[in-house]
């Protein structure tokens, strides 16, 4: 859903889109992320992910490990 209305826009546009929506969240409670179980982390991780592939245009298939590094993003 996200990737039709996102298509037109510039990129840097949607890394400010995602960043804000996204990533601030989870920057915002990263104290309350220590302790929690690996299936919960690896959740969250997946939503990282695919904002990654939001922003860069990446399959799925694709590894994400290059995309994350490209846009200079940590891991969970």
């Amino acid at each position: 859903m996200f990737f039709v209305i996102l298509t037109p826009l510039p990129r840097h546009a949607v890394v400010s889109l995602v960043t804000s929506l996204v990533l601030t969240k989870l920057d915002y409670c990263n104290s309350l992320l220590v302790g929690l179980p690996a299936n919960l982390l690896n959740r969250l991780q997946a939503v990282i992910n695919t904002a990654a592939r939001l922003v860069c245009h990446a399959m799925k298939a694709d590894h994400i490990t290059s995309v994350l590094k490209d846009l200079h993003w940590l891991r969970i």
